[in-house]
């Protein structure tokens, strides 16, 4: 599953679009060692855009927490957003808790608030 990395150096975001039809397990860890190379980045936002994908596994919801710790441990990198879930996969993520740990938010809501961070 092919993946569009960017950093928006202006904003301190990190943008990534998921392709689909099917985020498992083994995309979630290829996402990750992707993801890890940004570390010494000054993220303030990470936003995931599920737009394409049509299912989610319980699995890689796992390693997406995993990685969610990894980057914010570096320095309490803050907000993660999910973008533009279908139904499938809002409701896996839904039975497993996602809202405790990243916010659910469409892609202008994401904007504006890496916008206002790189305001203040």
């Amino acid at each position: 599953m092919p993946t569009a990395v960017q950093f928006h150096a202006a904003t301190r975001q990190l943008l990534v679009q998921l392709d689909g039809p099917v985020f498992g397990a083994p995309h979630a860890a290829a996402l990750e060692g992707e993801l890890l190379g940004y570390l010494d980045q000054p993220i303030d936002a990470v936003s995931l855009d599920f737009g394409r994908v049509e299912d989610i596994d319980s699995e890689a919801v796992q390693a997406l927490a995993h990685l969610r710790g990894r980057l914010a441990s570096s320095a309490e990198r803050g907000r993660f957003a999910l973008e533009n879930a279908s139904p499938a996969v809002r409701s896996v993520l839904d039975l497993l808790g996602w809202e405790r740990l990243f916010r659910i938010a469409d892609a202008a809501s994401v904007a504006d608030a890496g916008a206002a961070s790189s305001a203040s």
